[in-house]
Order: C-alpha cells, then sequence, then structure tokens
C-alpha cells in the first residue's frame, strides 16, 4: 500500500517496540493501543484513495465521542442512514457503529494505558455513561 507520509505509523511501530522491550504490567494495554494507532495512521497515511470518503470519516472520528446514534450522524453530514453506511464502508471497510466503536475504544485503550483515570472516567470520556457497560465492551 503506498503511503503519502510515513511518520506516523513508524512512530507508532516504535510504541509497539518500546513497550514489547519494557515488559511492564501494562505491556498488553500498552500494545493494543499502540497497534491500534498504527491502523490508523496507516490508513489515514493511505495515497491511494480518494478524497470522497475522508471528510465524512474525519467527521465521524471528531465526533465519536458524542451520544449521536448513526441516524443522527447521517442527518448531520445530509445523508441517509444507508448512504452514510456505504461511504464508511467504502472508505473504513466497516459499518458506521463498528468505526465509531473502534474510535472509541481505541481513545479508551490510550487512557486506560497512559492516565490513571479511573475506568468510570475513562468510560464518560469515550462516551460512555454506564461503567458496566463500557467495560463488557474489552470482553
Amino acid at each position: 500500500v503506498p503511503l503519502s507520509d510515513t511518520a506516523g505509523p513508524r512512530a507508532a511501530v516504535g510504541r509497539i517496540v518500546r513497550a514489547a522491550r519494557r515488559g511492564n504490567p501494562l505491556l498488553e494495554v500498552e500494545t493494543a493501543a499502540a497497534v491500534h494507532e498504527l491502523l490508523v495512521s496507516l490508513r489515514r497515511a493511505r495515497a491511494d484513495l480518494g478524497p470522497d470518503g475522508d471528510p465524512v470519516l474525519q467527521s465521524l472520528a471528531r465526533d465519536a465521542y458524542q451520544p449521536l446514534s448513526v441516524a443522527e450522524h447521517a442527518a448531520k453530514h445530509g445523508m441517509t442512514p444507508a448512504e452514510l453506511r456505504t461511504a464508511v464502508r467504502r472508505g473504513a471497510g466497516c459499518s458506521p457503529k463498528d468505526y465509531l466503536l473502534t474510535i472509541r475504544l481505541g481513545r479508551a485503550k490510550e487512557l486506560l494505558a497512559a492516565t490513571d483515570l479511573p475506568v468510570a472516567a475513562v468510560a464518560r470520556r469515550v462516551g460512555y455513561d454506564d461503567p458496566a457497560y463500557f467495560s463488557r465492551l474489552f470482553a
């Protein structure tokens, strides 16, 4: 896959290597967050993408932590839910719901690995009011 910028993917791989070398108790969480970051940076750096899907994905990523339904996200972009599903599936290879979940859980993993915030606080920061439900998403 041709990349327009390799800095992001290289940095993510470096974090994976450093986390593996440290061998600390949070190794699994740190490497999972770094792998997620690597996948996102690779997706963003792809040089062969057309411009038509990217603005929608960028907007969804920005709004991922808001309590909006897929239909509300679609309306925000002047699309029907079916049109949004098509655009996201073409651009990200998954449904809008899965894309939003990936964004939220990726950020949650970063916060859990890099901060001392309690699980309930992390859950709220990434858009979940119920910490128990949030915890089940990781299972």
